[in-house]
């Protein structure tokens, strides 16, 4: 967004910024469409991909939080059995890629393990847990792969979220 001086900067989970964004570009006038998009292409004729990659590399590093001196300290798995025992109500969330299941190469060959599918089904079946699996995938594959159990599903990163035995998804950015 730094690049392109002329661009319109969104959030794209805001649909009131994206609508003004849209309605501003629509109704702008001519020369200032002009200029706007000079600007932006004079950027993209004069940097290569390489500097793109560089100057992305760079802002990154500037983001990353350096680490505390010590590493992160390991669960006592006595504290955390005695937290969950001792609970009246638990909200689980687990990730779907990498943790339910392998990370792979091919991405749809990524289906969930017996052992997973259990796992998940006992968790569900105590009154006290609320359980959710959080996935970058799409809402189709969710619900084919885990829609029969009882636990909630986030696809998309979270985008949209569909509640234990509840038919819809709801989008959280709208």
């Amino acid at each position: 967004a730094r690049c392109f001086c002329g661009a319109l900067i969104v959030n794209p989970y805001s649909q009131s910024e994206v609508a003004s964004a849209l309605h501003e570009a629509l109704t702008m006038p001519e020369d200032e469409k002009f200029e706007k998009h000079k600007s932006n292409w004079n950027y993209v004729r004069t940097h290569t991909c390489f500097v793109w990659a560089d100057a992305f590399l760079s802002d990154l590093a500037g983001t990353a939080k350096p680490l505390p001196n010590s590493a992160l300290p390991r669960l006592d798995f006595n504290v955390v059995r005695t937290a969950y025992k001792e609970a009246n109500k638990r909200l689980l969330l687990l990730d779907y890629d990498g943790t339910l299941t392998p990370i792979v190469k091919d991405h749809m060959s990524a289906l969930p393990p017996q052992t997973a599918l259990s796992a998940l089904r006992r968790l569900a079946s105590d009154e006290r847990n609320k359980v959710y699996v959080i996935s970058g995938r799409d809402s189709s594959v969710l619900e084919r792969w885990l829609g029969h159990l009882n636990i909630g599903l986030c696809c998309e990163h979270g985008s949209f979220i569909r509640d234990t035995r509840d038919s819809n998804w709801v989008s959280v950015t709208s």
